[in-house]
């Protein structure tokens, strides 16, 4: 089965004279439980196709024309909310730099235990109890401890896997790792 499927992708960026493209007609598919790596030399366009995949490109980057298609259903056509409910349920990013990805003024615990109680109802323990069976999925050593520090006391590589745990925290069916 198809899980996504991107047809004729091209993205744009808009300029002050004429729009620059970024990515053009780019197609491809994804079956469910397929990994798959997309290689290319920095500026060639990987970081764009995940985030045009999650429509999460800033302006002045927009989708110029083509197809993403999420279990069916065209990610470029739903409304604002519509791709807000996918994201993190259904699929998720793995952001280059943690500490962009993470708030500084929250704990790992908080910002864990936020994401899964916005989308699911869960009580704070339910919650705090998924997020410890992901860090250690993720091989955090103390991850009780991890819970109650910021981004900034622990190392980049801690950091990054704790992104990870993150996007796994909804068992989304895509996970895209930029």
């Amino acid at each position: 089965m198809t899980l996504l499927s991107v047809r004729d992708l091209t993205v744009k960026f808009a300029t002050r004279n004429e729009p620059v493209t970024a990515l053009h007609g780019i197609s491809f598919d994804i079956a469910q439980g397929e990994r798959v790596g997309v290689v290319g030399e920095s500026g060639a366009g990987k970081s764009i196709t995940g985030f045009a995949l999650m429509n999460l490109l800033s302006k002045p980057g927009f989708i110029d024309s083509g197809q993403i298609l999420f279990e069916g259903q065209d990610v470029t056509q739903m409304s604002d909310r519509a791709v807000r409910k996918l994201r993190g349920n259904r699929m998720a990013m793995i952001f280059q730099d943690p500490m962009v990805t993470l708030n500084p003024v929250l704990t790992i615990g908080q910002q864990m235990i936020e994401t899964l109680r916005a989308h699911r109802r869960l009580s704070y323990d339910e919650a705090r109890q998924i997020a410890l069976v992901k860090l250690k999925g993720v091989y955090i050593p103390s991850p009780e401890e991890r819970l109650d520090q910021y981004p900034h006391e622990l190392s980049g590589g801690m950091r990054q896997r704790i992104v990870i745990a993150i996007a796994l925290l909804l068992d989304p069916q895509l996970i895209i790792a930029d």
